[in-house]
């Protein structure tokens, strides 16, 4: 009986610290995400929390948590580009289509580098530039819809912008707090 108490005893601590660490991975990410809002009014605090929190970790500083909305940034501006890609090796795709569809793969394409090379400048503590790079997504995407809104088309990639603009906005304001 006493050594199965003690089991008990000894996976409940475990159990305790592990909460206790992700108490305080989440607690430091709310507060990064907190102090970085302050540096640019477009940016989304509630955005920044989900996005970033299925990857914090316990010790995760502003630093990591810039690499890491970098890292996802570049993922999901990959996964864009390759999209855009399918679209235009499709047949079925319209003749009309093929412009902005064309345009947005270099566009994502762009955007993925830019995030990358973002997250290398931040390994290397260039942080200025890596602000910088970040904060050229946004302007970058937004213009993927415009081509497709001036060839008379619905945008089909809209959330995927709106989600790559705020990865770049949250990027270029963590990394400003470094």
């Amino acid at each position: 009986m006493r050594a199965l108490m003690g089991k008990l005893l000894a996976v409940a601590t475990a159990l305790s610290a592990v909460l206790i660490m992700s108490t305080k991975a989440y607690a430091n990410l709310e507060a990064t995400c907190m102090a970085a809002s302050a540096k640019d009014t477009r940016f989304n605090y509630g955005f920044c929390v989900k996005a970033l929190s299925a990857v914090a970790q316990t010790g995760d500083g502003a630093r990591e948590l810039a690499k890491a909305t970098a890292n996802i940034g570049a993922k999901l501006a990959a996964a864009t580009e390759a999209k855009a890609r399918a679209w235009l090796e499709d047949p079925r795709t319209q003749p009309k289509a093929c412009d902005p569809f064309q345009t947005c793969y270099f566009i994502y394409q762009r955007a993925s580098n830019l995030f990358l090379f973002a997250e290398h400048l931040i390994d290397k503590h260039a942080y200025a530039d890596a602000k910088s790079r970040a904060r050229d997504v946004p302007s970058a995407v937004r213009d993927c819809n415009r081509y497709f809104h001036e060839a008379g088309l619905g945008a089909p990639f809209l959330e995927q912008s709106a989600q790559c603009e705020q990865l770049g906005i949250i990027c270029g304001a963590i990394t400003d707090l470094l």
